[in-house]
């Protein structure tokens, strides 16, 4: 046997962590274990084992196991094996050993090279079932290359290490003598072993402090058995900040619990009581477990018997004062977060919000009382001081909000300011200084700029500092010292519990020290604050910078400068319909020009074809519109600046007023506002629940009793009827209303581009009106083209393709848009004569539809289309032809022209359905299904995913209003909670009702309908049209459309108050710039034009609003009143639409509407059109180009955004397993946490894709194409799975092959801990 001269050749100095491995460390010769605590095997490799655990006790090893432990640790460390991958199955589930406990490792290192093969090849160790036949082939030669280790040729050289750590182990197992040789022992777990080693404790005598001391010396003082990752071998906290908060939020909840037992107790409820008392005991056993923390900054000084006698000083360096000072912050973070949450919701809640604070330290003070004694009263009288001085703290720390002003030479001069203005005493100047916010009072001063500038020099700073520090060390102080006395008080005269003076005193001074210090630290922030606020006004006071403009700002300054005046868009479409009568057809028209674009991109050479592409790669993030209208190109012509105002072409506007998109909801949710929704029906008929067929049905027979009749004789009324008289006969009036404005409305739209309405008026429309019923026809599409050939004389193929453009087009909802839009025009329903058509045809009564809410919604829905397309393009695209037309005569030249006209015909196409459809009918029905799968199976915790909405609410807000949506938020959440209480059914009448009277601003503008319901947000919908009810209804159980009507209606809430602040804002300006005494000292600041600007992008007419706002001296007009209305409807949507991404078609990248791609888009809706507009406003708007304020407001978004990305995938991820992810480290977490907040975009799917968080298991190329493709389409993903299972099934693995159809499976799918229950139970042993 070759030996070795010495053990420190064999034993190379051995690490406990592999480097660069993210935390992972071996502990025995095969197995790693995790940051997490996980135990990993290395795929492929058989060592010998080590002493550890085991369920019965603990496994002594087996020879060679420490030695191989020892070897493997450091061939790995020296050749830097330090790659950890992952090994998954085919569906992304670990992959684990025989044991089922273990996921299966590679290790590489930076060169690929695998640490199993490369050990093997050395003949080290033995291979398993895992091992790869490479694997086994090196293994092989490994051992017999051993046997020339007796040559003479291998004895003449000095053996390489992998040599040397195979002959170290082989000589370790046969040296060692496993039963003869001692031990010392080894402790439990770092627990025990600190308390071995521990300080002497309180009632610890001397004789018991020196026999601990001697049983430490019997314990290995370095290694443990259960080797716990969130703390050092003394037990000391690896990470005291967060085990610090898990302490606070840990006593939390014990001191609920304390208050259910407490209750329970009082009020004889055993069962009350008994959880109480559970609870208790769960969280101090929890508790018990914690790694040691630095919450003291005394220790007790002890006598020879262990009794206290006093305190001393117990903080060493600054080093560790820094850690106590954290670790009190960590552990009061909870406790003032629910203090400051109970006073929030305080004003809504009338008070009882307030219990929750109360509940907490009520329930502490109880737990605290010993003996059977214990006093509710004293214990309720101690948690309601303590939540006083709790908030009495929590208000100094965040001090006035109103601003600070140091410089006594500022504020000698402010005094005197107010006393000459209102006229009054010094001391009442005084008195009111002490109101205003810091703009107020540098606006007295008269230059507030230079007065801000003033307030942020260094000295002033320091004495913010210095003041703000003293408040705070002796409020936080005080107040934390009153707590702790008042607690410790009502625990000993309340229970007998003995009083301490000793004890006492050692917790009144650590609270003093503790909380004083705590307070002085939040000094910095709140001058940090102060500071933002008086650069805020700095910059914001200042003279306006043109460079602080988007580049829409600028072209629309860049009018005004030369017009005097910025038009508007319904302006543009006037316009452009005069110069379409001026100029005739003496022009190439838009189809010509939309043909020449097209035949000149096929024509283009291999080279212009890749230069063309390099330039278009921006098509995969920016809207559709706004990739058409490039800055250089509307830089070009004015025509062109026009074009992309109609069609939302820009981040942020030039022109006032709605584009094409926002015409069409706007004027279609005004038209469905015009008539009673369902449950209001419902409730003047009666009816608990809305039963929305049975209502149609009385409407029904009411419309054919009412018929063509000219006049409705109401005593004529069927008696079946008569009991619902009421309500018809206000159904009636509200439809017959409606019906004359959609009459009215297209009239105009057509009349005002100057062409003759030929449409005769039907009487009674809306009562004869049926559009059609999809989901029939898609049932029998055959059916209904057999129909259309019968009754119309049509050929077959004609009839399918109409029946295919019914069913694909959502601009299709009745026979006469069927047939024009089939044309290739856009003309309303009943165009021509305004007759029923197909609706009276008897042939076509079972495809007709039946429900008379959504034969209004869709007459409604195609009179907005049709005066959409009259106002925005005119008969065959004639308007856009106009501008394009202009666009030539100002200099664009044809090439680019006809571009532009192709790719708004694709963008047009794709707006109404028709862009790249899938020809074949069974291939699309195959897709829709696939995806309505999908999305019941994979988005049952959608909601908890669109937690980071609630962030952006608060985007561009300033203080005041954040707060103000804060409550909003709270009422609102607090109101539906309560109502869902009282009446848990979806269909209920009355908790309908009360939602819609709660949340009027966004039924006002149009967002509980479909279209842009949470199917539009999410992406799902490429569906069919009979699984849109059920995916309604899917999408309310999961509670996803109520958490987006939420959200949306909390930004709605606060709409008119951002408008009407910057309108206030900006007509001050424009008041005192004419003013005679104020004119020399008015100027036009970066707020006034960041004030335009905002208004302006939410589509306002500045001017004209201002306009209106100033008028004063008489009532408004009706016209007036309609205008500002209009104005304001608009910008409340945009308001929204600007926080909560609401994807259309213009706002997203037009290869989302493509339907041979929905496979690979499913799901990306909101996150496309987030990327294409929510990420570059908050970064141009706000980072880049705003004030200070702006700038704080977008980073307090964005840090929330993370906060509650991090947050919703915690939780998902105990929905899913019970506990955090197991099979994630804390950069993968990191990097999922940031895609979940949304902050990446659409980037987050090429991110994943280099950088996978879960590593694949594929066995070849071809595997890991299909792995790869399949797992960028959910849709694909879900078939992957089923096969899957198949295979499970026929290899006799029924378990794991009923796991994976569960994964698959509508609102199971995501709950991998619940899946693996069901499978084990079923199939389980």
């Amino acid at each position: 046997m070759i030996t070795v001269e010495s053990t420190s050749e064999l034993f190379a100095p051995i690490q406990t962590e592999i480097p660069n491995s993210n935390g992972h460390t071996f502990i025995d010769g095969d197995t790693l274990r995790n940051t997490k605590g996980q135990l990993l095997r290395i795929e492929g490799l058989d060592a010998p084992e080590t002493l550890k655990i085991i369920e019965d006790g603990f496994s002594p090893g087996t020879p060679g196991g420490t030695a191989a432990y020892k070897q493997m640790q450091t061939l790995a460390e020296q050749f830097g094996f330090h790659n950890i991958h992952y090994l998954t199955n085919e569906d992304g589930s670990p992959k684990l050993d025989a044991t089922g406990s273990r996921q299966l490792v590679r290790l590489t290192d930076d060169s690929g090279r695998d640490f199993t093969e490369t050990v093997a090849r050395h003949g080290i160790l033995n291979l398993n079932k895992y091992s790869t036949p490479d694997e086994i082939l090196a293994w092989q030669w490994g051992q017999a290359v051993k046997q020339d280790y007796q040559n003479d040729h291998f004895n003449n050289r000095p053996l390489n290490e992998f040599e040397k750590a195979k002959l170290a182990i082989e000589n370790a197992a046969d040296a060692e003598n496993w039963y003869g040789k001692e031990f010392k022992k080894v402790a439990l777990n770092e627990k025990e072993l600190a308390r071995l080693n521990a300080p002497r404790q309180p009632g610890e005598t001397i004789l018991a402090y020196a026999l601990r001391q001697q049983e430490a010396k019997n314990y290995q003082s370095h290694t443990v058995l259960q080797d716990w990752q969130d703390r050092s071998i003394d037990n000391k906290a690896l990470h005291p900040f967060s085990e610090g908060f898990d302490v606070g939020w840990t006593g939390a909840i014990e001191g609920m619990y304390g208050m259910a037992e407490m209750i329970g107790e009082k009020t004889d409820f055993n069962w009350l009581e008994e959880i109480g008392e559970a609870g208790i005991a769960r969280q101090r056993a929890y508790l018990a477990e914690k790694p040691d923390l630095k919450m003291n900054a005394l220790k007790p000084v002890l006598d020879d018997e262990g009794n206290v006698i006093g305190n001393e000083w117990d903080i060493s360096s600054m080093g560790e004062f820094f850690e106590y000072l954290g670790t009190n912050v960590a552990i009061s973070l909870p406790y003032m977060g629910a203090t400051m949450i109970g006073s929030a919701l305080a004003p809504v809640t009338k008070g009882v919000s307030l219990a929750l604070p109360v509940s907490i330290y009520t329930g502490q003070t109880w737990n605290e009382m010993e003996g059977n004694n214990r006093s509710a009263t004293l214990a309720v009288a101690s948690g309601v001081t303590q939540t006083l001085l709790d908030r009495l703290g929590v208000k100094l720390l965040l001090g006035n909000t109103k601003g600070t002003l140091l410089n006594g030479t500022f504020r000698n001069k402010l005094v005197q300011a107010v006393m000459k203005k209102n006229n009054v005493s010094a001391a009442a100047a005084r008195s009111t200084i002490n109101k205003l916010t810091r703009l107020e009072a540098a606006k007295l001063l008269g230059n507030a700029a230079k007065v801000a500038k003033e307030q942020l020099k260094a000295r002033n700073l320091l004495k913010t500092i210095a003041k703000r520090g003293a408040i705070g060390f002796v409020g936080e102080g005080s107040t934390e010292v009153g707590q702790e006395l008042t607690g410790y008080l009502a625990a000993t005269y309340g229970s007998d519990k003995e009083f301490d003076a000793v004890e006492l005193q050692n917790r009144l001074l650590n609270a003093a020290i503790a909380g004083g210090t705590m307070g002085k630290a939040f000094a910095i922030p709140g001058a940090a604050y102060d500071a933002g606020a008086w650069a805020n006004i700095a910059v914001g006071q200042a003279e306006a910078d043109a460079n602080k403009l988007s580049f829409a700002g600028e072209m629309a300054n860049e009018e005004k400068r030369k017009t005097n005046r910025i038009q508007d868009i319904k302006e543009i479409n006037t316009k452009a319909a005069s110069g379409v009568q001026r100029r005739g057809t003496t022009a190439s028209q838009f189809k010509d020009k939309v043909d020449a674009g097209r035949k000149n991109t096929k024509q283009k050479d291999t080279f212009d074809k890749v230069k063309d592409m390099w330039g278009s790669i921006p098509v995969l993030w920016k809207g559709s519109t706004r990739f058409i209208f490039d800055e250089a190109t509307q830089r070009s012509a004015q025509a062109m600046r026009e074009l992309a105002s109609m069609f939302g072409g820009n981040l942020q506007r030039i022109h006032s007023g709605e584009h094409f998109e926002e015409k069409k909801h706007n004027q279609l949710s005004k038209y469905r506002n015009m008539v009673q929704t369902p449950a209001e029906i419902a409730k003047a008929a009666g009816f608990t629940s809305i039963n929305q067929k049975e209502l149609s049905g009385i409407i029904q027979k009411f419309n054919t009793w009412v018929g063509k009749k000219v006049k409705v004789k109401w005593d004529t009324l069927p008696d079946d009827l008569k009991k619902h008289e009421a309500w018809l006969s206000k159904w009636y009036k509200d439809t017959q209303n409606l019906s004359n404005t959609l009459y009215q409305d297209q009239k105009n739209a057509r009349e005002n581009n100057g062409r003759k309405f030929e449409v005769g008026y039907l009487q009674n429309y809306l009562q004869r009106y049926k559009s059609f019923n999809k989901v029939a026809i898609e049932k029998n599409p055959n059916g209904f083209a057999a129909a259309l050939v019968k009754e119309y004389n049509m050929d077959l193929n004609t009839a399918k393709d109409l029946t295919r453009e019914i069913l694909d087009s959502g601009d299709v909802t009745d026979a006469d848009s069927l047939f024009q839009v089939g044309k290739g025009k856009f003309i309303p329903a009943a165009h021509k004569k305004r007759r029923l058509g197909l609706a009276e045809n008897a042939a076509f009564d079972e495809y007709m539809e039946s429900d008379a809410f959504l034969n209004i919604s869709n007459a409604a829905k195609s009179a907005s289309r049709f005066i959409t397309y009259q106002e925005f393009l005119g008969d065959n695209n004639e308007k856009i032809n106009e501008k394009l037309n202009q666009a030539l005569e100002q200099g664009v030249s044809a090439d680019k022209v006809n571009k532009i006209a192709a790719q708004l015909q694709d963008y047009l196409d794709a707006e109404s359905g028709n862009y790249k459809r899938i020809d074949n009918t069974t291939m699309s029905k195959i897709q829709k299904n696939l995806l309505f799968w999908t999305t019941m199976a994979g988005l049952p915790m959608a909601v908890i995913s669109s937690f980071v909405e609630l962030a952006i609410t608060t985007r561009a807000l300033n203080p005041g209003q954040v707060s103000k949506t804060i409550m909003n938020a709270s009422k609102e959440f607090a109101q539906a909670a309560w109502a869902t209480i009282k009446d848990p059914r979806f269909s209920s009448t009355e908790r309908q009702l009360a939602k819609e009277q709660r949340q009027s601003n966004i039924k006002r503008l149009g967002y509980f309908d479909w279209d842009v319901g949470a199917a539009q947000t999410t992406g799902a919908t490429e569906n069919s049209h009979g699984s849109r009810r059920l995916l309604d209804n899917f999408f309310r159980i999961i509670l996803l459309q109520q958490w987006t009507d939420y959200t949306r209606s909390i930004r709605a809430s606060i709409a008119s108050d951002f408008v009407m602040d910057k309108v206030n804002l900006i007509n001050t300006y424009r008041q005192e710039s004419t003013m005679p005494l104020f004119q020399k000292d008015v100027i036009y600041t970066n707020e006034i034009q960041e004030a335009e600007e905002q208004l302006r992008n939410l589509g306002i007419n500045v001017d004209r609003i201002i306009e209106l706002n100033s008028i004063n001296t008489r009532q408004w007009t009706a016209e007036e009143n309609k205008e500002f209305d209009d104005m304001m409807h608009q910008a409340s949507a945009n308001f929204v639409n600007e926080a909560i991404a609401l994807p259309g078609t213009y706002n997203r990248p037009l290869f989302y509407q493509n339907q041979h791609l929905a496979l690979f888009t499913q799901f990306q809706g909101f996150i496309a059109t987030f990327t294409a507009n929510h990420i570059p406003r908050m970064w141009g708007e706000y980072v880049k180009r705003g004030t200070p304020a702006m700038k704080y407001n977008a980073f307090a978004v964005m840090t929330t955004m993370i906060a509650l990305g991090f947050a919703s995938q915690y939780l998902k991820d105990l929905l899913k397993y019970g506990k955090p992810s197991p099979y994630l480290d804390d950069m993968e977490k990191i990097q999922r946490g940031l895609g979940s907040s949304g902050l990446l975009g659409v980037a987050e799917r090429p991110l994943n894709f280099f950088f996978p968080i879960y590593e694949s298991s594929s066995k070849n190329s071809a595997e890991w194409l299909f792995t790869t493709v399949s797992g960028e389409a959910a849709s694909l993903s879900n078939v992957a799975r089923v096969i899957g299972a198949t295979e499970k099934f026929v290899d006799g693995d029924p378990e794991t092959g009923f796991y994976r159809v569960l994964k698959t499976t509508p609102f199971t799918g995501p709950f991998n801990q619940f899946n693996r229950n069901i499978a084990s139970g079923v199939f389980g042993d």
